[in-house]
């Protein structure tokens, strides 16, 4: 059985969600800022993040995303909200897409870096290498990420590319996990806990890795990735899921903003 410290209650909260109808193409036009932050409140959500992806596609034009960030911040909300922003990671660097300076512009409250893109691999050491290469580069590099969004997220692809029979969480080197969580300890970012990623919250190899994360002193970030409204109800188990690992309040990731209100 798994170490837990004595249980305390943790915010309700969710750090990535994506008000979807300002897109140029495919746009989920329920998805309005004041439609995800009305869902948010009926779910009890204490405060939440609402944003976009900021990256190079079309349906993401840079005008799109100001154009949120204004409804955001003149929307009389029943929930304190805050502009997010998930941004690509460009390389190994750890450079960040942000199409005609949006993200100076626009000024979020949370910047996520994710890995959307990857060069190809033909083996799951392949893969791990690249991957954690990317993963170092965005925590390390003076970027102005606050939080690495659904880390390993795509490693659900291995089985389909036939690189391993399964996916389990066992297959990540615990060298590589320590590497990770020493820099995002040392650079103060966080990591998030992601819908995506989770096939099941009773995998033993997924708890005994956030029970790492928890006990390396790590912040985490609730992130349902929800593109629509009705999708923010996946907020609810990962709060759960992390309720009942005892993570500690203060390791809970918030924007320094919500911390001082």
């Amino acid at each position: 059985m798994l170490p837990t410290p004595a249980a305390t209650r943790l915010p309700y909260t969710d750090w990535h969600t994506h008000a979807s109808a300002y897109r140029l193409f495919d746009a989920r036009e329920a998805a309005t800022v004041a439609a995800m932050a009305a869902r948010g409140a009926v779910l009890g959500l204490e405060m939440m993040g609402i944003g976009e992806h900021v990256n190079l596609q079309p349906k993401h034009a840079p005008e799109c995303y100001e154009r949120l960030a204004r409804d955001l911040r003149q929307l009389e909300a029943p929930i304190p909200l805050y502009l997010t922003a998930e941004l690509d990671i460009l390389n190994e660097r750890g450079e960040l897409s942000n199409p005609d300076g949006v993200v100076q512009r626009a000024q979020p409250d949370c910047v996520i870096a994710s890995v959307h893109h990857m060069e190809p691999y033909d083996s799951l050491d392949a893969w791990l290498s690249q991957y954690q290469r990317l993963l170092l580069g965005a925590i390390i590099a003076p970027n102005g990420a606050h939080v690495f969004g659904h880390p390993w997220h795509n490693a659900r692809k291995l089985p389909e590319l036939g690189l391993v029979s399964e996916w389990r969480w066992e297959l990540l080197p615990e060298r590589m996990v320590d590497e990770v969580l020493q820099a995002l300890r040392e650079r103060g970012m966080a990591l998030e806990i992601n819908k995506r990623w989770v096939a099941s919250f009773g995998d033993a190899g997924l708890r005994a890795l956030v029970v790492r994360i928890r006990d390396a002193g790590v912040q985490v970030s609730i992130g349902s990735d929800a593109h629509n409204p009705e999708a923010l109800d996946s907020s609810a188990a990962i709060h759960a899921f992390l309720q009942d690992l005892a993570f500690p309040p203060a390791q809970l990731w918030a924007p320094g903003r919500a911390r001082e209100a």
